[in-house]
């Protein structure tokens, strides 16, 4: 099993077999009544962040940003 930010590149997973990625549940889902925020297993921070920026609410995770080559 692999949640969305994982990596699929041959060689860097660290299984030979079968692997299921979780990719496609990535709704972020905010309960304004409870204050509180449902985050699925597909997501990465990124894309939390980005749901939440509208709604006022927060959440603290980790962050990886991807480096680019300045070649």
């Amino acid at each position: 099993m692999k949640g969305g930010g994982c990596t699929t590149d041959p060689g860097l997973s660290s299984t030979n077999g079968v692997q299921i990625t979780m990719s496609r549940f990535n709704v972020t889902e905010v309960d304004s009544l409870s204050e509180t925020v449902e985050i699925v297993a597909g997501l990465t921070w990124d894309k939390v962040y980005v749901a939440l920026e509208s709604t006022g609410v927060n959440v603290v995770g980790g962050r990886n940003p991807v480096l680019v080559s300045q070649g």
